[in-house]
This record gives C-alpha cells, structure tokens and sequence, in this order.
C-alpha cells in the first residue's frame, strides 16, 4: 500500500512534516489504530494518523493478517509486526525484534 502526504491538509502537524515531504510516497508497513504505520527516512517507522494523506496504491502486502488487542482495537499488518510488545521491544533495543525489523524493511526495499 502506498500513500503521499497531503500538503494542504490544515490539520498537518508541524512535528509530521518534519519527518515526511509533501507528495512523497511512503509505503504502509501496518494499519493499527486508525493510523498508517510508515518508515520515514532517517526515521524510526511511526505512527500516522490516515486522514494526513492520500491512498497513492492502495493494493495490501500479501502476508499481511487481521488481528486484535486485548480492547478489540483492529490492527492489519505483517504478523512480526503486530506481535504484542513489539514496537515496544523495538524501542528498548531488543536485537531479535531489531533483525525481524530490517529484515521485513529490506524486503519492502525500504530503507
């Protein structure tokens, strides 16, 4: 799934813009909580609420699963993504979390 960025979008947090261009397409690792998951570059891959952009492709990976949390909040994305604490384990420097990460990125050719 690919999207762009609005660039006229008033509700375009500067705090966003600063981590992604305007027009720009960024490929969807993961929608979870009414937000895109996506890998700026030089970035860590974040969360983005969807209304900021605009459906470029919007054909899903094909290994990606429907899944939900604990409070019944769907979330769709490749399932070593999804896991409960990952992007948690991701953030406190967990190597194997790490290695799934660049592996799922390299794949996509994200870098």
């Amino acid at each position: 799934m690919l999207v762009a960025l609005q660039d006229d979008n008033p509700r375009t947090d500067p705090a966003y813009m600063s981590q992604l261009q305007a027009g720009v397409k960024y490929r969807v690792i993961g929608i979870e909580y009414g937000s895109y998951r996506i890998k700026p570059t030089d970035f860590m891959p974040s969360l983005y609420p969807v209304e900021l952009f605009v459906i470029v492709d919007g054909a899903v990976e094909r290994e990606w699963v429907v899944s939900s949390d604990s409070e019944g909040n769907i979330c769709v994305g490749f399932p070593e993504l999804l896991r409960q604490g990952f992007w948690e384990d991701i953030l406190e420097g967990d190597e194997e979390s790490a290695v799934e990460l660049e592996h799922r990125l390299s794949q996509l050719k994200i870098a």
